[in-house]
């Protein structure tokens, strides 16, 4: 059986799916698949290719109206690759309307993950513009799919909500473990309470920092606040000077985007990981968190539900008040936050293993080939 994943970019601008979609073809290709990787370019490319190494990876031009509407680079990719089924993921680029018309006109079968970008908050974003798109290229696609492969059962959900005729399954996320935990001890005698991720609105980092700025003194006295990440809208300037006025440029650092030896090196150092998000699917920054052993705060729309009832994970929201509130009563509790990394480790070896995750889709695609 011959798999192609479609994605609209293999570089970091792809968010999590940079490591996810990367994570599942390895785990299929280590499992003896035939698995490649189609890809659009974009001015990251250069620079994250060699990271998908041993995963064959094909990138193609997106910039010219012919490949970014039509997609018709990726098309012929497609038709270079034939592949027996297409696993398309994330909906609104041009990934999305290449593959409509390769499945159309191949009638080859087509599993379709929409990453979080079918949940309410992400469907409501550019409302008008996606329902237009939706009518010419992706709901043919979504209610033609062989299957929507959702990452949580509240993904799940959602999808079902759109009644689009399609079967649905869940199948998580995966992460890879690290080796060796390191007993982080800082420097300069502050703890870390790492974020990790896209430096974008729904994030909930204007949030963070005014909450921040709101907690006791004695959790900024132990603690600093670690912002990583990649500045895909030109968030950044906003965020520091955010900071500035807030007088907690003492109090929390940023130290750009991190990937491969960095991003290992960001977990290591940390004592904590956060995410005030407002919508995702289902984050990989904190599956890597807890694969870590770090404990994680984060909001009910992680879709991480078994992190609370675990005791990995601590309830947070993004109001400001609220998440400084959560965060005065966990921070300054060594017991639980020790308890909570523990369990979080416990549930990446247990539920998240890529190896595990990769047979469970090729299971799946197999039923549809």
């Amino acid at each position: 059986m011959k798999i192609v994943h479609v994605v609209d970019t293999a570089s970091r601008h792809a968010g999590g799916m940079f490591e996810s979609v990367k994570g599942l073809a390895r785990a299929m290709l280590i499992g003896g698949e035939q698995v490649s990787v189609i890809a659009g370019l974009d001015r990251w490319s250069d620079n994250d290719r060699e990271t998908w190494a041993p995963v064959p990876l094909s990138e193609v031009p997106t910039a010219r109206f012919a490949d970014k509407i039509l997609g018709r680079s990726m098309i012929a990719a497609l038709d270079a690759a034939a592949p027996d089924l297409v696993h398309l993921h994330g909906i609104w680029g041009v990934a999305a309307r290449a593959t409509t018309a390769w499945v159309r006109r191949s009638g080859k079968p087509a599993v379709i993950s929409p990453h979080g970008m079918i949940d309410p908050w992400a469907w409501n974003r550019s409302r008008t513009k996606k329902r237009i798109s939706a009518l010419i290229w992706e709901g043919r696609l979504l209610r033609s799919a062989a299957l929507l492969h959702a990452l949580n059962p509240d993904e799940a959900q959602a999808i079902s909500d759109h009644r689009f005729g399609t079967p649905v399954r869940v199948i998580p996320n995966g992460v890879s473990l690290p080796d060796k935990l390191s007993d982080r001890l800082p420097e300069d005698g502050r703890r870390s309470l790492l974020f990790i991720g896209r430096l974008h609105p729904k994030k909930g980092l204007e949030e963070m920092i005014v909450a921040w700025g709101l907690v006791q003194p004695a959790v900024r006295a132990a603690w600093r606040l670690t912002i990583a990440g990649w500045d895909e809208i030109g968030l950044l300037a906003k965020l520091k000077s955010q900071t500035n006025a807030l007088d907690l440029t003492r109090d929390i650092s940023f130290i750009g985007p991190v990937f491969d030896a960095a991003k290992d090196e960001a977990f290591r150092a940390a004592s904590a990981f956060i995410l005030p998000s407002y919508s995702e699917g289902l984050p990989m920054t904190v599956l890597e968190a807890w694969s870590y052993g770090l404990p994680a705060l984060m909001t009910d729309a992680c879709n991480l539900p078994k992190g609370f009832r675990e005791g990995a994970a601590f309830r947070i929201t993004t109001d400001p008040a609220s998440m400084a509130v959560a965060m005065d009563a966990v921070l300054l509790d060594e017991t639980r936050l020790s308890a909570a990394g523990a369990r979080g480790r416990a549930l990446a070896e247990k539920d998240h293993d890529w190896a595990a995750i990769g047979r469970a889709m090729t299971a799946a695609y197999r039923e549809i080939v």
